[in-house]
């Protein structure tokens, strides 16, 4: 048996290449998602490092770790978290995995990453999709305007 940073024929996370592999429900295919090296640091590594084998964060029959699963088990973490006081309709202001790709997305944008880099890392098919999930601020719009010359 492999130790902590092999990927194992079952398992989502490899710890190796800091990637969760993730299924993908609308474009049924898989995408690797990227997790931040500050994860690894020590304080945060003893969690990590607890996983056994084959050992899912997020668990369902199929073994497939989809958007819909994450949300399941993410929901009562963000309603504790932001959503306090907000009605059950309320849509606009809720957080949810959505409006963390949305931040994602905007963040990528903010620190100049590339246009097709951030559709690759958000599984996007088009640019257009993209360019949807990018929102810049208008702070945002002045300083790239003003870091021209």
């Amino acid at each position: 048996m492999g130790g902590p940073f092999e990927r194992h024929a079952h398992s989502n996370i490899d710890l190796k290449t800091q990637t969760v592999q993730i299924f993908d429900t609308k474009n049924k295919s898989w995408y690797t998602a990227y997790m931040n090296s500050k994860i690894f640091n020590s304080e945060n590594f003893i969690f990590i490092d607890s996983f056994r084998f084959n050992d899912f964060i997020f668990y369902n029959r199929e073994r497939k770790l989809t958007h819909r699963i994450v949300a399941y088990h993410m929901r009562p973490i963000y309603n504790d978290m932001f959503n306090q006081g907000l009605a059950d309709d309320d849509y606009k202001f809720r957080v949810c995995n959505h409006t963390l790709r949305h931040t994602f997305a905007s963040h990528l944008a903010i620190n100049q990453v590339p246009l097709f880099e951030i559709q690759k890392l958000m599984n996007h098919r088009s640019v257009s999709m993209t360019l949807r999930y990018m929102k810049l601020s208008e702070a945002n719009k002045v300083s790239a305007v003003e870091g021209i010359y």
